[in-house]
């Protein structure tokens, strides 16, 4: 598994995962991502984890394969930001992988990358009901986090490459 950004870091440590790799774009939060999983070793299940910086476009080093299952957390805030994230979301799953997005509804950036992550996968599954207890816990609150679930159908291969579908306001109907 892969998590992408530290607000992954957890629900990443949580897996059963047999190669964990913890990601950010910001090598200071690389580094407090390392001292949290050496202070929380005992808690990682995964037989090897890896921290390390990875900006979005990017892809994996030469010697990692792709991933079954990658989960981001927070990582849609930036409309600027959606295809060098897709661009990497294509390089780091495997065709039969799945990609789990948790992010607050922010002023239609999720919405923004959701269709953008259409020209990229075949299932992109918006929710808002992806927890019944954190949906309890969150209940009233207007930025429950939704989750995105992405796939490609019948292990199709990746897309072509993805360009950023930010319009700006001037350019917005």
């Amino acid at each position: 598994a892969a998590s992408l950004a530290p607000g992954a870091f957890v629900a990443g440590v949580l897996t059963a995962a047999k190669h964990l790799e913890v990601t950010d774009g910001d090598e200071q939060v690389v580094a407090l991502l390392r001292e949290n999983l050496e202070l929380n070793a005992k808690a990682v299940q995964a037989k090897k984890v890896v921290v390390k910086r990875l900006m979005w476009g990017d892809g994996l080093d030469g010697g990692t394969k792709p991933f079954d299952l990658v989960i981001g957390a927070e990582v849609t805030q930036s409309e600027d930001s959606d295809g060098a994230l897709l661009r990497t979301m294509r390089r780091v799953l495997k065709p039969s992988g799945l990609a789990l997005l948790f992010a607050s509804p922010r002023a239609g950036s999720l919405d923004v990358f959701s269709l953008a992550a259409c020209s990229v996968f075949d299932r992109v599954e918006t929710t808002r009901d992806w927890d019944k207890d954190a949906e309890k816990a969150f209940r009233g609150f207007k930025c429950f986090p939704r989750m995105v679930r992405l796939q490609w159908s019948n292990n199709k291969a990746p897309a072509p490459a993805v360009k950023s579908t930010r319009r700006s306001s001037s350019q917005a109907a």
